[in-house]
């Protein structure tokens, strides 16, 4: 056994959807924790994608943070798709947002995961990491 679930073709992609969905629906406490998200939505009236990503950054289980960051990558991609396969941020944020935390049901992790999946340099969490550790360029 290769401990991997096959899905190369195997299932449909409605199929792998509906079963991503029970998974997320069943994880207890959700992929984000409810303090967190709580902390995140603080930042919902200007949210900036840096500050969210190191909010996220350290917050998130070693276990869930590779599941998450797959996630955010896939909404990206829908995000900056194809115009035939696009949806705004703001569309596919209003479809996931409950699904981060099933216990936080709140119209402001829209605006939250809107600003993520905007940032034209990936919502991935480690970028926040990588940034810091930069020296930022100075400009005048």
């Amino acid at each position: 056994e290769s401990g991997r679930f096959p899905v190369d073709g195997s299932a449909s992609s409605h199929s792998m959807v509906s079963l991503l969905v029970r998974y997320l629906q069943q994880n207890p406490g959700g992929l984000v924790k409810a303090e967190i998200c709580q902390q995140l939505m603080s930042e919902s009236d200007q949210p900036q994608a840096e500050k969210l990503k190191r909010i996220l950054d350290g917050s998130v289980s070693p276990n869930k943070l590779p599941l998450l960051n797959g996630f955010f990558k896939h909404w990206h991609k829908v995000v900056i798709g194809p115009k035939s396969n696009k949806m705004s941020a703001d569309a596919v944020a209003t479809c996931v947002f409950p699904l981060l935390n099933p216990k936080v049901v709140d119209v402001k992790m829209i605006k939250v995961l809107s600003c993520l999946l905007s940032d034209s340099d990936s919502p991935q969490i480690e970028a926040a990491v990588a940034q810091d550790a930069e020296p930022a360029a100075e400009t005048e």
